[in-house]
């Protein structure tokens, strides 16, 4: 892996701005593919480019965008299986009037289902698209094919999203294809001592170490895998002074429910706390002792690379998309999917070795300066856009 030089876009003061219309798949921030499109947006060169923002529905995202001075839109996304309703034809025909009418440069769409509408409302406006690809999850194989044709450019935000998803459509997207890591603002996610104190303090920490996930609560982010082993690494070593921090928005309720009879029947009781999803989370990672991420499948973690910024350690899954960002014994514990016994060692080992803590997380916050910084991040997409319309914008 190497780092992106700090690479200056073509475009000066002697063009107009490139017009990006930014298509959000969803109206909230589900996750960290939406923290990351609206980071993107907040750190464009603002001489350079002017973004017209869409979301499929009133609500968080769109009260943030505007309260940022932002023109945002509100254009439905229906779901494909409502064709019969003309409701998607609907949406496509308001979507390329409001492109051609708005003097659209250039369609940047973050998801499948934004990208659907994009792909075919740039090809009726006659300006590319790109699609920002986040997850490993294939879709249906005509479905990819159409995407992939339709967009100018695919961004992918790891080299697993490309291989696990798109490997065997290589030689259809291998000229548009970018890979682009995801990236976070180093300069605001590092450890604050005087707010992990007062944090710490809130939640009655105390003396423990603060073990903590942040994740939506669902299957997917194996917090059930945590709470196995931490129940397992309190049997091996009785004495051990952990408390764990789960938080995220409950997407999946009966999966909630089974995490907390999880806890009981496990006698965590006392060890586990659950939070609801917090939108200043860089308190919270500066609380933390030891980041735990321990999903089944990932595109490319932006909670990993937080708690990285932060200098946290790390004990995470050994999956491709994790392995992208850390070094397995280096600047973090790896573990099997479900290897309870595996975890619970290196829970223990976390806690048992101050200096390994440390050690990791000093490495894990220049990791992240040196790769995964928001500004190298930025440079890239900008240096896609300049290629897709260059020319296009110039007076």
């Amino acid at each position: 892996m190497t780092k992106l030089q700090n690479a200056v876009p073509k475009k000066t003061s002697q063009y107009v701005k490139i017009k990006i219309a930014y298509i959000f798949n969803h109206s909230f921030f589900l996750g960290g593919g939406e923290i990351s499109f609206y980071e993107l947006i907040q750190s464009l060169n603002k001489k350079l480019y002017e973004p017209v923002i869409f979301v499929p529905e009133t609500g968080e995202i769109e009260l943030k965008l505007r309260s940022h001075n932002y023109e945002v839109d509100i254009i439905p996304l229906p779901s494909l299986k409502k064709v019969f309703l003309g409701l998607p034809i609907r949406a496509i025909f308001i979507l390329t009037k409001l492109i051609k009418h708005k003097n659209i440069d250039l369609i940047h769409a973050n998801g499948s289902r934004a990208s659907f509408y994009a792909g075919i409302a740039s090809r009726l406006a006659g300006v590319p698209a790109i699609w920002h690809v986040r997850e490993t999850k294939k879709d249906l194989l005509l479905y990819e094919i159409i995407l992939s044709c339709m967009a100018k450019a695919i961004i992918c935000v790891s080299k697993s999203v490309f291989k696990k998803r798109f490997f065997e459509l290589k030689k259809i997207i291998s000229n548009k294809l970018y890979i682009v890591y995801n990236g976070v603002d180093t300069k605001s996610f590092r450890k604050e001592l005087t707010v992990r104190k007062r944090i710490r303090s809130n939640l009655g920490v105390n003396g423990n170490l603060l073990f903590g996930m942040i994740g939506n609560i669902i299957p997917l982010k194996g917090q059930h895998f945590f709470l196995k082993g931490l129940a397992a690494a309190k049997k091996i070593k009785p004495s051990i002074q952990i408390k764990g921090l789960l938080i995220g928005r409950v997407l999946d309720q009966k999966y909630y429910m089974n995490l907390l009879n999880l806890v009981k029947k496990n006698g965590l009781a006392n060890d586990i706390l659950f939070l609801e999803y917090e939108k200043n989370i860089k308190n919270i990672f500066s609380a933390l002792d030891v980041f735990v991420l321990t999903s089944k499948r990932e595109g490319f973690s932006r909670s990993l690379l937080e708690a990285m910024s932060t200098g946290l350690p790390v004990i995470a899954t050994r999956i491709s998309e994790i392995e992208e960002a850390v070094i397995d014994r280096k600047n973090a514990i790896l573990v099997e999917y479900k290897n309870i016994d595996e975890i619970a060692h290196a829970i223990i080992k976390m806690s048992d070795h101050n200096e390994l803590r440390v050690r990791m997380g000093e490495m894990n916050r220049v990791r992240v300066k040196d790769y995964f910084d928001l500004s190298y991040h930025r440079i890239a997409v900008q240096n896609i856009y300049e290629k897709l319309v260059n020319g296009k914008c110039c007076i």
